[in-house]
């Protein structure tokens, strides 16, 4: 099987007859003929979902023929999941306008460990500018996490405090008031420290 991958507005027909053409063009190239066709919205909200649906469609190897990587995923993540589980099942991968093929990957052990230290290395990257990035805020002086009475079942807490007090007051328990409010008991808790309610 040999599959075209597209990711384009559903509005756009016209960028997706353009794709089609283009990636059939590039597939008779190397001696392919697309037979199936698979488009996703550019929103990506099921890209991921939608490429490992075909893949597991496909047997070993089938090609399938992209116009650049990127449309693979919605992050560097995703797309590095996406490349390891097409070598892991022998499954061909080109992309037409980046060039990037893993048809001639001859050592795939050596290729999947290239890929899985990317990953790494990528996430501990995210991962450290994130708490760069929240050391700076922590310095400055900034309150770190959720503003309060962001959290739904806290405003809920919040809106019925006047209720709540008058209901503590004539004794009624905490474990009632989380059972008629939804809430946990820790948020419950959270709620009376921030509002002082003994």
């Amino acid at each position: 099987m040999v599959a075209g991958y597209i990711v384009s507005s559903r509005n756009d027909s016209a960028v997706a007859i353009q794709l089609r053409r283009r990636l059939s063009s590039f597939a008779s190239g190397r001696g392919d003929y697309i037979s199936l066709w698979m488009m996703d919205g550019t929103d990506h909200t099921d890209s991921l979902t939608s490429f490992k649906a075909l893949m597991d469609r496909m047997s070993r190897g089938d090609a399938v023929y992209v116009d650049d990587i990127t449309t693979l995923g919605v992050s560097f993540k995703e797309i590095l999941f996406v490349l390891s589980e097409a070598i892991r099942r022998g499954i061909r991968v080109y992309g037409a306008s980046d060039g990037y093929t893993n048809h001639s990957v001859k050592d795939r052990e050596s290729y999947l460990q290239a890929l899985e230290h990317m990953s790494n290395a990528y996430r501990l990257l995210v991962s450290s500018k994130t708490k760069a990035a929240l050391s700076r805020k922590k310095d400055a002086g900034e309150k770190l996490g959720r503003p309060d009475g962001s959290c739904v079942k806290m405003r809920i807490l919040v809106r019925n405090s006047v209720f709540i007090k008058e209901a503590l007051k004539n004794g009624e328990s905490i474990t009632s008031l989380c059972k008629k409010y939804e809430v946990s008991r820790s948020t419950f808790r959270r709620f009376m420290k921030n509002t002082e309610i003994k």
